[in-house]
C-alpha cells in the first residue's frame, strides 16, 4: 500500500503566506531556545553515522550522504515511519544502501527517541539526500523552524513526548486558521486520527479565507 504524510502548502497570489511566523516563540517555554536546546541534545550514533529527527521525518546520516524516512504524526496512537519495503528499498536505494537496509533500519530505530513510534512497511520511495522543507508548509515558517531547532523528538529533549506533540499540534492548529490564498495538500487520502485529518484539515476547512486544492 503507498502511504504518503500529509503536507499542506499555503501559496498566495502572488507569495507564499508565512502564517505561523505569527507564532510567539514565548508560547513554548519549556525549552529556552532552538540553538541552546540543541547543542545540550544526547549525542546519536558514533564516529560512522549520525541520525536525526523532525515533526515529519528521520534522517540517517553517514559523512556527506544521507536518506530520511517520512513521518506521519498521529493525534491517536503511535507516530508512524514510513519504511519502503524491501522492493522498493532496492529498487531506489543507492550502491551503499541496497545491502545495508536492515543495518540502516536496526541503528534508527536503537535511537531512543522522544517519540512513540511504529515503524510502517509501504510500497513507497526511498528518500535520498538530505531532508528538504516544503516552501508554504509548517516547518518553513519561523515559528516551524524554531520547534525544528528545538530537536524536541531527539535524545536529550527537555520536553516529554506529549509536550512535544502539543507544541506542534498548536503550531499546526494555528497555521491552518491563519493561513489565507490556495492551499494545496499534497494527500493521497486522510488517515484516521492522524495530525492532519484531526486537527490540519478541520481548520482549514473552517478558514474563509483559503482555497484548498488536493493533488
Amino acid at each position: 500500500m503507498r502511504r504518503t504524510p500529509f503536507i499542506f502548502a499555503v501559496v498566495a497570489a502572488l507569495a507564499v503566506v508565512l502564517a505561523a511566523a505569527c507564532l510567539p516563540i514565548s508560547k513554548y517555554d519549556a525549552v529556552q531556545s532552538g540553538m541552546s536546546q540543541r547543542a545540550n541534545s544526547t549525542p546519536i550514533g558514533d564516529a560512522s553515522w549520525t541520525a536525526g529527527m523532525g515533526w515529519r521525518y528521520v534522517a540517517y546520516i553517514e559523512g556527506d550522504i544521507s536518506l530520511w524516512l517520512s513521518i506521519e504524526p498521529m493525534v491517536k496512537g503511535e507516530d508512524r515511519v514510513y519504511v519502503p519495503n524491501e522492493a522498493s528499498w532496492l529498487k531506489a536505494g543507492p550502491s551503499w544502501t541496497r545491502e545495508r537496509r536492515l543495518e540502516v533500519l536496526s541503528r534508527l530505530k536503537s535511537v531512543k527517541w522522544n517519540r512513540k513510534l511504529t515503524w510502517q512497511e509501504c510500497e513507497c520511495a526511498l528518500s535520498l539526500d538530505p531532508y528538504k522543507v516544503i516552501p508554504g508548509s509548517l516547518e518553513s515558517t519561523s515559528g516551524g523552524r524554531a520547534l525544528e531547532d528545538q530537536r524536541l523528538f531527539e535524545p536529550g529533549s527537555k520536553t516529554t513526548h506529549e509536550q512535544a506533540h502539543k507544541m506542534w499540534q498548536d503550531g499546526a492548529r494555528m497555521f491552518a486558521e491563519q493561513a489565507r490564498g490556495r492551499v494545496t495538500i499534497f494527500a493521497t487520502g486522510v488517515i484516521p486520527d492522524s495530525v492532519f485529518g484531526v486537527v490540519e484539515l478541520p481548520a482549514l476547512k473552517k478558514n474563509p479565507n483559503v482555497t484548498l486544492v488536493f493533488k
